[in-house]
């Protein structure tokens, strides 16, 4: 019964830090055939590739950091 406590809440923490993890690509180029392309971080970079340009759904930006700061080292 522990072990799949254990199980359960490592696959759950894994997915969350999957999901909050950054994605820096902000536009998606939408191809004829229906399939879509969200690798490019400017505009101009998208509609160099493709006409139709939309927003990233997922877009999530790492946060700033402030300057004259150091990270925090993780225990």
């Amino acid at each position: 019964m522990r072990m799949m406590i254990a199980a359960a809440l490592t696959i759950f923490g894994t997915s969350l830090a999957i999901a909050a993890s950054p994605d820096p690509y902000r536009w998606c180029a939408e191809r004829h055939d229906g399939s879509t392309n969200c690798y490019f971080l400017t505009l101009e970079q998208c509609r160099a590739a493709s006409r139709d340009c939309r927003e990233n759904l997922f877009f999530n930006p790492a946060p700033e950091r402030q300057s004259g700061t150091r990270p925090r080292r993780r225990r």
